[in-house]
């Protein structure tokens, strides 16, 4: 199974972040775009925009929006 992860490393591209921290949010997104195929973000963008709309619609709740997001937030910091 090793051999085949290595294998497989081996192919993927190089690209990493750096400063991401440092960078606006404009930024941020542009340099994570640019980072990953563009078919494969417009998936990812896609699907994330489904998915935090179903998120919103189906936990908010009575809950304020700032709310909401902030237990958001601080789930998706979990690595599931």
């Amino acid at each position: 199974m090793k051999a085949k992860i290595t294998a497989t490393a081996k192919y993927l591209p190089k690209k990493t972040l750096t400063n991401i921290d440092d960078m606006r949010v404009e930024e941020k997104i542009e340099s994570i775009e640019k980072a990953i195929p563009a078919d494969l973000y417009k998936v990812f963008k896609e699907e994330w925009a489904k998915f935090s709309k179903a998120c919103v619609d189906n936990g908010q709740g009575d809950r304020r929006l700032e709310e909401f997001d902030y237990y958001f937030e601080l789930f998706m910091k979990f690595p599931h």
